[in-house]
């Protein structure tokens, strides 16, 4: 009697009408390519729930030699979601972390920046008006 062949699967949380989720697993022959049967229409970092570009990677582990098998999280409405990628797409996915994560880097220096300056502009002030004496130091 022949083996079986081994098997990867695909997971895929789905939210039916009542709110209640539930993971749909699919199982296909390892060894064979592995796609996708619903392949995204839009890049992996939007959510398909709320369409912000702000999703992130919360888990990864290789299946075969050209594909991941990827936790996703929508920090903004808490939307989870599992699938396998191919390499390609994770490339273009890693590209839009880095560019999400410049454009947070670049925001907070230019909060921090503005923060300074309003904390200088009473420090000042508060010199100004005789409110700082040497006993606050």
């Amino acid at each position: 009697m022949a083996q079986p062949a081994p098997h990867t699967h695909i997971i895929k949380r789905v939210t039916l009408p009542s709110g209640k989720q539930v993971d749909v697993v699919s199982y296909v022959a390892a060894g064979t390519d592995v796609a996708r049967p619903n392949a995204p229409q839009q890049p992996l970092a939007c959510c398909p729930s709320c369409g912000h570009d702000r999703v992130q990677p919360t888990g990864w582990s290789e299946v075969g030699t050209s594909h991941w098998h990827v936790t996703l999280r929508c920090p903004d409405c808490e939307e989870r979601r599992e699938a396998i990628f191919g390499q390609s797409e994770l490339d273009e996915f890693d590209v839009a972390l880095d560019e999400g994560t410049r454009s947070v880097a670049a925001d907070l220096d230019l909060l921090a920046r503005a923060n300074m300056a309003d904390d200088i502009d009473r420090f000042i002030k508060a010199l100004g008006g005789d409110h700082i004496v040497p006993e606050d130091f």
